[in-house]
């Protein structure tokens, strides 16, 4: 979990490692050419080279003129000049200085070191660090001891060419290897133009994590003021850091922030997030409220509120036990629909946690907050996992609800014993498995139940040459007991359900190849050296049925906490056949060869560019149906439902799914979206999503009318300028849902992007700034109209 340092310090530090390339001391230097200079403190010699020398022995110098070499292994140092002092360990060189290590070079035209006492000085020098692609110029830059230095009038840029297009200069400044570099008067420059000063800046230097200031955010809005996060990073050792956060915001006030991260071992990692902020703005009536939270019926008079959010992956005692915790507290149902950008919003921890633990929190819209925490371990043929779920109501934290008035259930725990598939000893043609479950649900408000529900099924796989077939039995036993009862309701404490469930899967697939050749193969010679052709195409046609039934039994007696306890009966047959299609593609390739003649092969490549899959249902309970027949007519088939792929190559996809009502005789759904890229400069997309409005289907009752259009496109205009468009409509009722139109400026060392972003509701224009290895600045200026 490494952060990166400022590149200020990473260039310093690597103008240290170019004194230091010219610092292994030398010791004495031989009279014969080249002249072998033996390190001071072991190593491998340095070996000195020029077209001529001068040795005085008498003053133990040894004089070095003309395309002078001082070389060990890769790294080089050259220069018009040196004179050695070999009883000193001293070193002086001058003109056209180049000193190389590795894919980095230093340029100067002076330099003194004293070798043995590890101080110097180097004049008028050019460091140039290829990765990550920066420049240093100083004026002087002198050795004050074996891992300190101080500089005069430095510059540090990541742009080429004599006149940066920015640049940080700084009138003198020391550095600490692996502390710290102190800067003062720093200004950020533009070509020629100072547009920022600092009178002292303090910069991390190190090559691994070090504590310091982290680049600022800035914004501007309507809704926060004028906006400034300064974060600082806090390495504790190298399993630990925690970043703070001081977000100032002139119209709500200073939000305070900290991120924990660590790392103790191989199967142990945690991140941890926390912000509060005492509100200026509160709202104690709902007309107080926000024009997009106005009609929730909710409102929101605390001041104090915060966010406490957390992922942690690990081990109890051995890693077998595996265990993970979520969670997500928030102060109220409205702070993370108003706080979702920037370094503490919802969106930065969302996007976080799905790349680092690949888990998901609540939407922001969510009002219960579930946290979690799971102990689990598996076994060959079995498994146990036992979890505590905790759903916090954001409604009750700020009074809009009283604590002791919460329903909210709560599974505290949810104990899982999973018995995988395995054999059915001593039938080993059966196969078996069990999912069973006990939880015990706790509320505030209302009843405490225990429920133990026991699912275990075995099938019969049946493989042919023809295809295969699986009917599969399973019982379900479900036991409800009453720990608590709330006002003395005299209900029973004690129910019970068994349900039996039977299932059948069948399905075969029978394919053909067709040769595309027509005789004439692609030759595999030097004139069809990589050309292409489709060789073969492979049709696949899959047929499956499946049929599932379930009783219909009354189980209105029963407590609900969830859709387990209402399982609906069924007597469904589904039937699909799913088209497959693909092709070959021969390339013509040179092969390597030890012979003196070259050989050429053809190389196959597979793409499945085309997949077509309808299914339908028959329902038979719905056949028979005898209730709410004047409101809603018996349609026992279910739409049928159409789903696609289609890529025919990398710069064009369809994809989509169409559901048809034969009773309504019309397409009651689709969703669509087509890709398309050209010459690698044009990506468009086009997308359709559209729902039918429905009053007489009873699997669909009052579905109402929906109809999104999507459209967006990105070009780039030659290498620098990039322009996109996004545009997402509500067609059913005419209206904008989003429209973004942004402008992208990209140069060798810097990028700017410009978005203007329009809703119903808002309009935002935003610019954000890249300065290669200085981070990003963004501003957000909310126009509110």
């Amino acid at each position: 979990m490494p952060r990166s340092s400022k590149p200020v310090a990473a260039i310093l530090a690597i103008l240290v490692l170019a004194i230091g390339l010219l610092s292994p001391g030398l010791s004495k230097a031989a009279q014969t050419e080249p002249f072998n200079l033996e390190p001071t403190a072991g190593g491998n010699p340095w070996r000195l080279r020029a077209d001529s020398f001068a040795v005085n022995h008498s003053k133990k110098i040894v004089e070095a003129r003309g395309n002078v070499l001082v070389s060990r292994g890769e790294d080089s140092l050259q220069a018009d000049f040196a004179r050695y002092f070999w009883d000193i360990n001293w070193i002086y060189l001058r003109g056209n200085i180049k000193a190389t290590w590795g894919k980095d070079s230093l340029t100067a035209q002076e330099a003194e070191l004293d070798l043995e006492n590890n101080v110097g000085w180097v004049e008028n020098a050019t460091v140039f660090l290829q990765e990550p692609h920066l420049y240093f110029e100083g004026k002087r830059l002198k050795k004050t001891g074996p891992s300190s230095y101080a500089f005069d009038q430095a510059q540090v840029t990541a742009c080429d060419g004599d006149k940066p297009d920015w640049s940080l200069r700084t009138s003198d400044g020391d550095i600490t290897m692996d502390g710290y570099a102190h800067l003062w008067h720093p200004r950020f420059r533009i070509r020629d133009l100072p547009i920022l000063y600092f009178p002292y800046l303090v910069l991390p230097v190190k090559r691994h994590r070090q504590s310091g200031l982290l680049f600022p955010e800035f914004s501007a809005s309507n809704q926060f003021g004028t906006q400034f996060n300064l974060p600082y990073f806090w390495v504790i050792n190298d399993e630990q850091d925690i970043t703070f956060y001081a977000n100032v915001m002139s119209k709500r006030g200073a939000m305070l922030g900290a991120e924990y991260r660590f790392t103790p071992n191989l199967e142990t990692k945690g991140l941890i997030r926390a912000d509060w902020l005492k509100d200026q703005v509160t709202a104690d009536t709902e007309a107080e409220e926000d024009d997009q939270f106005d009609e929730d019926g909710l409102t929101r008079g605390n001041a104090h509120r915060y966010w406490l959010r957390a992922k942690i992956d690990g081990f109890l005692y051995e890693p077998e036990w595996q265990t993970k915790l979520d969670l997500d507290v928030v102060s109220d149902q409205n702070y993370l629909r108003e706080f979702e950008d920037g370094y503490s919003g919802f969106e930065s921890s969302r996007s976080t946690f799905l790349e680092e633990f690949g888990r998901d929190i609540d939407d922001k819209d969510e009002i219960l907050r579930e946290n979690i925490w799971l102990v689990s371990r598996n076994w060959a043929n079995w498994g146990i996992q036992n979890r505590f779920v905790f759903k916090q109501n954001a409604t009750v934290a700020n009074e809009n609800h009283e604590f002791e008035d919460d329903p909210t259930l709560q599974r505290l725990p949810e104990l899982n014993l999973n018995v995988y598939e395995q054999d059915v000893p001593w039938l080993p043609y059966l196969d078996w498995g069990a999912r069973n479950e006990a939880t015990y649900f706790w509320r505030n408000f209302g009843d405490t139940w225990v429920r133990t529900d026991l699912y275990p099924r075995i099938n019969l796989p049946i493989v042919t040459g023809y295809g295969s077939i699986t009917p599969e039995f399973a019982w379900r036993e479900t036991l409800y007991s009453l720990v608590s009862e709330e006002n003395d309701s005299n209900q029973d404490s004690f129910h019970s359900r068994s349900l039996w469930e039977f299932n059948l899967d069948a399905f075969t697939k029978v394919q053909r190849i067709y040769d595309l050749s027509d005789g004439s193969a692609l030759q595999a010679s030097p004139e069809n050296l990589g050309a292409s052709r489709w060789t073969k195409i492979k049709h696949l046609l899959r047929p499956e049925v499946e049929y599932s039934y379930i009783p219909d039994r009354d189980q209105s007696r029963l407590p609900s906490f969830d859709t387990l306890d209402r399982i609906d009966g069924s007597n469904t047959v589904t039937y699909s056949l799913t088209s497959l299609l693909t092709r070959r593609m021969d390339t013509i390739i040179r092969k390597p060869s030890r012979s003196s003649e070259e050989a050429y092969q053809r190389e196959p490549d597979y793409l499945s560019f085309f997949r077509l899959k309808l299914e339908q249902s028959f329902d038979f309970n719905e056949a028979d149906r005898t209730e709410n027949l004047d409101a809603y007519p018996r349609r026992p088939f279910t739409d049928l439902r159409c789903e696609y792929t289609l890529n025919p190559a990398e710069w064009l996809s369809l994809d989509g799914t169409t559901w048809y009502s034969p009773y309504e005789n019309l397409v009651t759904e689709h969703e669509h979206m087509l890709r398309l890229s050209v010459l690698d400069r044009l990506r468009s997309y086009f997308g359709l999503d559209f729902r039918e409005e429905l009053t007489e289907d009873i699997h669909r009752q009052n579905q109402e009318e929906l109809s999104i259009l999507r459209t967006g496109a990105e070009l780039d205009l030659g290498d620098r300028i990039t322009i996109s468009f996004d545009d997402e409509r509500d067609l059913a009722d005419s209206s904008l849902v989003e429209q973004i139109i942004g402008l992208t400026l990209k140069h060798q060392c810097w990028k700017i992007g410009l978005t203007f972003t329009r809703t119903e509701q808002d309009k935002e224009i935003a610019v954000k700034i890249s300065l290669l290895q200085l981070g990003e600045v963004e501003e957000e200026i909310g126009l509110g109209f």
